[in-house]
């Protein structure tokens, strides 16, 4: 089994990003039932008290635990996948891009 870690931007429209996250995930693990997708989108902090770098380290750290690494699009704006994206070479991650249809 192959853990798959998806980087999806966050921040700019949270609600839509977490949606688009959420789908993304599930259909990759139905396409790829053998693999384990990890997801971080939503996961961590909370909106009363967010705390961005103690985030993103969690997110991180999850990261280092898989295998592959999937960047959706707009990922190149977003400071948080940019930041996985240095950890993924720095780990010598594969690295896996998902372009979103239409």
């Amino acid at each position: 089994m192959e853990m798959v870690y998806i980087s999806h931007p966050y921040t700019g429209d949270e609600e839509k990003n977490m949606e688009n996250a959420r789908q993304i995930r599930e259909r990759l693990q139905y396409d790829n039932p053998d693999d384990c997708y990890i997801c971080p989108v939503g996961m961590f902090g909370d909106k009363e008290d967010p705390d961005y770098c103690r985030t993103l380290a969690r997110c991180m750290e999850l990261e280092s635990r898989c295998d592959t690494v999937v960047f959706c699009d707009g990922w190149e704006e977003s400071t948080g996948c940019r930041a996985e994206m240095a950890v993924a070479i720095m780990l010598g991650l594969k690295i896996d891009y998902l372009e979103q249809e239409g």
